[in-house]
């Protein structure tokens, strides 16, 4: 189980995906003489939610890539048109419990002495409901705003462009376990 968004936030589930995992989860945990997850926040929450002895549990954290262990200094500011020398990282699938546009709401309100010098890059693929993010990053770049958005990118870029980035941030609504 990685996590329980569909029980906390069903509005943010893909409509299709949701009746499947409302009827699935519960029942296979019932099933389950062992169950998997990959954070202590989501053990507490089966815990919790479903009355599961937690000896039924198992915690199996997920290691950083050896990618993520080399130093990787391409020129990711040239590949994607960073701006600036130092920013500000997100990347996910873009999807509403993501919560970007209040990302870029926090970004384009932040005084013009460290938006001058800090660009915010989102970096991710298309996910379902991303109409409303994708808007924000729009008019963002419209209005001359230093957001850049990568798209999906690939295992290096990733590296790189963790490495480089100034902040990381993660503003999700709610994460049982976020990858990032």
């Amino acid at each position: 189980v990685h996590d329980l968004t569909y029980v906390h936030y069903p509005e943010l589930i893909e409509k299709n995906n949701l009746p499947h995992l409302q009827r699935v989860v519960p029942r296979s945990i019932k099933k389950s003489d062992l169950i998997l997850t990959v954070s202590e926040s989501t053990k507490s929450e089966l815990v919790k939610l479903f009355g599961i002895d937690p000896n039924r549990i198992i915690t199996t954290t997920v290691p950083p890539d050896a990618q993520f262990l080399i130093r990787n200094n391409n020129e990711i500011h040239k590949k994607y048109s960073i701006p600036t020398k130092k920013y500000i990282f997100f990347i996910s699938n873009i999807e509403p419990r993501k919560n970007l546009p209040l990302l870029i709401k926090a970004h384009s309100g932040l005084p013009k002495s460290i938006t001058s010098d800090y660009s915010l890059v989102i970096s991710g693929g298309m996910g379902w409901k991303c109409e409303e993010s994708l808007d924000a990053i729009k008019t963002a770049q419209d209005n001359n705003l230093r957001v850049v958005y990568t798209g999906y990118i690939d295992e290096q870029d990733k590296s790189a462009l963790y490495q480089n980035a100034s902040l990381f941030v993660m503003p999700s609504i709610y994460e049982g376990f976020g990858m990032p």
